[in-house]
């Protein structure tokens, strides 16, 4: 069965526009950006921004030059500062942003020590010119960089991260759906076609073999090391591919239904992909690992309430052994 893809066709996408349709209620901010992005009919206003005939270049492959700079308009209030990244391991920064070009004022924002090449300020700015310089920590400051922010910038500034997390439900679940309004949801949209769509792949995929981790062993050998490391990597994303297909499935039509042929085929498996070494062939693959790791994550959300102490206690601990091999490598 072909899996569902982001956007008009996708049912499950469908029938939370539908029921939401002309309501006031509140979404949980991931479920609104989503559906913002699977939009395929939305368009996107692009503001006019000012670039000076001189500017080296846009969008190169890799970062050459700092980003807002040669007094430009930034796009966002405020703008992400953009810098080149130095190839030495290890290597952190600092940074000063002020509307003084010496940096003597009091409210020049200064951070240390920063691991990637970029800084948000996560902060509104005040209209006008802009400063900024960075540097390899413990070396010399960067030349002066500037830009200027105006009527024409968005306002892009993002909410504490304090705010952010008291605004997550802490019941469950909240992923796909929240569970204050569950019960109106299913009421909502149980005889409409999409839910049937919904059930029907559902229905389909429960006669299937759950996935097994030697699947993700590649059966085809290549000519070189490189070519088999691909190899490996992509049947390693294709077992981590099928865990995801059947899991999300089973959850949405879990959701609108209650049954529980779905919730018991769902658990069986990511308890099987708990059990899987995560440093073993599902890690082969980037995608892949994400892949195991949201399917456990949907598993324990969307049936929390039902698991045991034991089955939570579990899928939290391969959820987080995965999740930190992200936050601790993939973020830096």
């Amino acid at each position: 069965m072909s899996e569902m893809k982001p956007g008009r066709g996708n049912p499950f996408l469908i029938l939370i526009r539908s029921f939401f349709h002309n309501r006031q209620r509140i979404l949980l901010p991931g479920i609104f950006i989503f559906l913002v992005a699977c939009d395929t009919k939305s368009t996107v206003q692009v503001k006019e921004i000012d670039f000076p005939g001189n500017y080296p270049v846009l969008y190169p492959k890799f970062t050459r030059y700092p980003s807002p700079a040669f007094n430009t308009v930034a796009q966002f209030n405020p703008p992400a500062l953009l810098w080149p990244a130095s190839q030495k391991k290890g290597t952190t920064y600092d940074i000063r942003l002020s509307g003084d070009s010496l940096f003597q004022s009091i409210e020049t924002i200064h951070c240390e020590a920063i691991p990637w090449a970029m800084f948000n300020p996560h902060t509104k700015l005040d209209a006008g010119e802009w400063y900024w310089q960075y540097k390899t920590s413990g070396d010399s400051w960067s030349e002066l960089n500037a830009f200027q922010i105006t009527g024409k910038s968005t306002d892009l500034a993002s909410a504490p991260a304090g705010k952010f997390l008291s605004n997550i439900s802490p019941d469950h679940p909240r992923v796909l759906l929240e569970k204050k309004g569950l019960s109106d949801f299913r009421q909502g949209v149980r005889n409409s076609a999409d839910a049937q769509a919904l059930i029907q792949q559902g229905d389909l995929t429960l006669i299937n073999i759950l996935p097994d981790e030697s699947a993700g062993i590649s059966k085809v050998k290549g000519g070189d090391g490189y070519q088999q490391k691909k190899l490996s990597q992509l049947a390693s994303l294709q077992l981590s591919n099928s865990v995801y297909r059947h899991i999300d499935g089973w959850c949405k039509a879990y959701l609108v239904t209650r049954d529980e042929k779905y919730s018991r085929q769902a658990t069986t498996l990511a308890m099987r992909v708990a059990g899987w070494d995560p440093d073993g062939i599902t890690s082969l693959s980037d995608f892949g690992d994400s892949r195991c790791m949201v399917s456990m994550a949907l598993v324990f959300d969307t049936f929390h309430d039902d698991l045991s102490h034991q089955q939570r206690s579990t899928l939290l601990k391969a959820i987080n052994y995965r999740a930190d091999r992200f936050t601790k490598t993939g973020l830096t």
